[in-house]
Formats: C-alpha cells, structure tokens, sequence
C-alpha cells in the first residue's frame, strides 16, 4: 500500500507533500543552522506539546536562533497540521523544525536571514517500537560528542554515523561515549540503568529529553521521593548493570539487552525496564 501523501506547514502557508520546496540558500541547509523537535500523537491527543514547545525555544537560544514567533503560536500552528493530515491512519508523529533561513549572503554569520519553520506529519513507528520492547535492542559504543547536545539541533551527523556503524554490524543503536570518557545517551534517546534497583543516568552533556523528564516525574510522583542518580558514568559501570534502557519520543521506554559483545542480565528486555514503560504509559496516559 503506497504511503499516503501528507500536508506540510512551510512559512505560515501549507503545501501537500510533494509541493513544500525549501531554498538551497538557506542556512539551515547550508551549515544545519537550525533545532527540531518531534512529538508522538494518538487519536485526537497530542502528548507533552507545551514540553516540546518549550525545548524546541530552548533549543533554538542554545545555537543562537532567532525565533520570530511566540510558542503560543507555533503550537496553534502545530494543532493545525496535526488536524489537516488526520486522513493518515494510526499514530503520528510530528516534526517542527526551526532554521536560520535564507539572507544576502551565502557566508558563515551573515545577520539578515528569514527564519524559517515547518511542520511535518508522518505516521508513527508503531510495529518498530512494538517489536523493539519485546526483543530488546542490541548496540555498539561509540566515541563521540554531539554538539551543543543541550539541543536538539540539526547537527546530527555524529548520531547518523553511529546509527549506520551500529547497523553495519547488524545492532540496532549506538551509545555515545564523549571525549572525557563518560557515557551521555544513545543516538536520538535518553540512556539510563539500573543496578540494585537504583536507576542512574546521565547528569550533564545530554539532550534532556522530554521522557526522560517525564520518567523523573513519575518516579518522584508515585514513588515520594526521587530513586534516580543523575551522576556522570564510565563504561564499566554500565556494563555491569542489571538492567538497561533508553528513553525517547518515538521509543517511549526500550530495553537494552547487549552492549558491544557484553549481554546485559539474562539478555531479555528487563523486568523492572518492562514494569517501568507500563506504569509511566499509564500514569502518562499514553495510549
């Protein structure tokens, strides 16, 4: 079944798929002068927007983006793609991406650009996320940084290169280890573990994603107080978890079962990971 051609928000003017055009000149093509962020829908229901319309801001100052428009506004815009591609079955996800535009010079810095924003509805991986929980994901470690990982920008070249190099020797992910030795997160998810029940994750150098700020609240909502170390980590501790997971939009809670060559527990999606995802789902009501 071909996939159904959705309509897209370019500029304050929308566009059937095949028809949204986007310049060559601008910065955000040019030099991934630009952040996005991307939310999970279900039925008529968006989940965390006012979270994502807040990052996707603090994303855009963190790289020194002008943002010409109020959030108020880019979350009435984004209600209204989501109502125009309601003709797509099943979830969704959305994507807004913010970029530098076009200006007078193709040159580093030029100050005149035209921001840029749109928004793009695409049905949500549903069976991947499904299959992904019940097999648990195999990865590989990877040396790198993400830059300026406090947003979530377009640079992503450092998470595509791991995600291929993961792939290429048949894993699903990769993990990043940064310059200073320390375990940050995965390619596009928040990373944590779990060793004798306490769950660590990583402090700093991180996107902090907007499950992963759901997970602490739930922790701390139902539990009373918060069983979460946000610590800076190695390798070796990871390794020697009981349990793994990461955490992300469009993965929501997925266990890890193998790093590198190392199985993690029995190497099945952990039990408490599991307990985790179906509480915070439902305490989220995400359904």
């Amino acid at each position: 079944m071909a996939r159904l051609s959705s309509i897209i928000f370019l500029d304050q003017k929308f566009y059937k798929e095949e028809d949204a055009k986007v310049s060559v000149l601008d910065h955000g093509y040019l030099y991934g002068n630009g952040c996005w962020t991307t939310l999970m829908t279900s039925d008529d229901k968006l989940f965390f927007v006012d979270d994502h319309m807040d990052r996707l801001v603090e994303s855009a100052n963190v790289i020194g983006l002008d943002v010409p428009w109020t959030k108020d506004q880019i979350k009435e815009w984004t209600y209204e793609t989501f109502d125009k591609n309601k003709f797509i079955p099943g979830r969704k996800r959305i994507r807004i991406g913010l970029y530098k535009g076009v200006g007078s010079s193709i040159t580093v810095g030029t100050k005149d650009c035209v921001p840029s924003i749109n928004i793009i509805v695409s049905p949500y991986p549903v069976t991947e996320e499904e299959n992904a929980v019940e097999k648990g994901l195999r990865t590989i470690t990877i040396s790198a940084d993400r830059p300026y990982a406090k947003s979530k920008n377009c640079n992503y070249l450092p998470s595509y290169v791991a995600v291929t190099k993961a792939k290429q020797q048949g894993k699903d992910d990769a993990i990043f280890i940064n310059y200073n030795g320390d375990v940050t997160e995965s390619t596009t998810g928040n990373l944590f573990y779990i060793k004798d029940n306490v769950i660590y994750t990583a402090e700093y150098g991180i996107l902090y994603g907007i499950t992963r700020k759901v997970i602490l609240e739930y922790l701390n909502d139902v539990i009373g107080y918060d069983p979460v170390v946000e610590k800076m980590y190695k390798l070796n501790e990871l390794l020697d978890a009981d349990e793994v997971f990461i955490s992300g939009t469009t993965k929501l809670i997925i266990p890890v079962v193998q790093i590198n060559d190392k199985i993690i527990g029995d190497g099945k999606p952990g039990k408490q990971t599991l307990l985790l995802r179906n509480n915070v789902i439902s305490w989220a009501n995400i359904t």
